[in-house]
Order: C-alpha cells, then structure tokens, then sequence
C-alpha cells in the first residue's frame, strides 16, 4: 500500500491534518498502480486477464466464445504464428500453443503431416489452426495413444468426420477395419471395437490418387473444391 507520508519529513509524522490529506492521496494512487500493473500484464498473452485477452480477439478478428480462458489464449499465440514463414517448425509450435504433450513429425514422400498424442477435446481447434497454414497438397493424420480410452478416441473420430478434411485416423489395432478408418474417402462410419458411438453421415471427397487421374481439360476452370468434391 501506498505511504506518501514516508516520504515527507519526519515532523509531520504526528500532523493528523497532513494524515488526513494524504490518506485519500494513498487510496488513488494504489489504483493507479493497480491499472498500470494491469495494463502492463495485458500486454502478454500469458499474463493477460479477461479484459486484455477479449482486446487480442478483436485485434486478431477472433470469433467471441465460450471458451475457457486458457483456450482463448491459445487461440491468439497462434494467430501470432501464423504471420510466420509456414515451416514445419512452426507447426509445431501451433500444436504445443494448444497442447504441450501432443507431437507431430514429417512424412515427406507420402505428402502428409502427423499429429500424435493430442487431447481430443483441444483436436478441433488443433486441426484447424493447422489447416489454415498447412499447404493445400499436404494431407493430416491423426494419430493416438494406446492409453487413451476407448471414449477419446471416438471423440476423435467424430472431430475428424465432421471436419471432412483430414486423411487417416490411426489408433494402431484397438479399431475395427484393421485399425485405420478412412476419413478421406468418407465411406465408412465411426466404429470403435466395444463403443456403439453414432454414426455420422459423411459427405464424398476424392482422394489423393483420385486427384492425380483429373485431366488438364476437367480441372482448368474449376477451383480446388470443387475439383476436391466427388460428383455422384
């Protein structure tokens, strides 16, 4: 707390007027310190309270939510990534803004990136955090650990269904269908050995080597997602 007295000469230490005239004086200048201290942490997005992280979200046209604090936060560190050079460094700092333990690495002849060990409920926002930066060529899949439970990982695959745009979900053997379900092709349904979870309708897309067969003619004049959709 603020003590103006302390700094006045040591005969006015006993002056109940001057106690009274500063005492107020004390009073605004611990709110003034207050709001500079304040104003100082909200320069941070780590520090930042509810007032500084809604100032990031409207510089960086975040979407409001109802989203925890921590995500929100997460949300604007990687807005700040995105204005960097889009390499595989990068990405992975996009990933550990959102989730510290999940991973991801290269599989360069195959064209795609994986991420592994994700906490189903940050994947969302995750893939499409990733998704806006990754190149257009680039396939995602989504890889979990063999400790999480049989509910996460159909969390993820629903994630995934919806999103309509991510290959492969791996969940090595705890899965039907030889462990893989293809989220590319969109034409199986979320089925986990010993879950009876929803099944969710899935649009068609082609797939990669689908892509390569499209002659110069058919894709000339047509734009990438439309060239991406499956006509039945």
């Amino acid at each position: 707390m603020t003590n103006i007295e302390n700094l006045l000469p040591k005969y006015y230490k006993n002056s109940k007027y001057m106690h009274g005239l500063l005492h107020p004086c004390d009073v605004e200048f611990d709110k003034l310190y207050d709001k500079l201290d304040r104003t100082l942490k909200n320069l941070s997005v780590d520090d930042a309270d509810e007032t500084g992280i809604h100032d990031f979200e409207t510089d960086f046209l975040i979407p409001l939510s109802d989203d925890t604090l921590e995500l929100r936060r997460s949300k604007i560190k990687t807005k700040f990534l995105h204005t960097a050079t889009t390499t595989f460094e990068n990405l992975q700092n996009i990933v550990r803004a959102y989730d510290n333990g999940a991973s991801i690495s290269e599989d360069n002849p195959n064209y795609r990136i994986k991420i592994q060990s994700c906490k189903p409920l940050l994947l969302q926002e995750i893939l499409n955090s990733v998704n806006e930066i990754i190149p257009a060529h680039i396939a995602t899949t989504i890889e979990l650990d063999e400790q999480q439970s049989q509910e996460q990982k159909t969390a993820v695959v629903c994630i995934c269904a919806v999103s309509k745009t991510y290959e492969t979900v791996g969940f090595d053997n705890n899965v039907a269908d030889d462990g893989i379900i293809n989220c590319a092709n969109f034409e199986k349904f979320a089925v986990i050995d010993g879950c009876s979870g929803e099944q969710i309708q899935m649009a068609k897309y082609r797939t990669f080597e689908e892509m390569q067969q499209i002659d110069y003619e058919t894709a000339k004049n047509k734009t990438y997602a439309e060239l991406l959709y499956k006509e039945e």
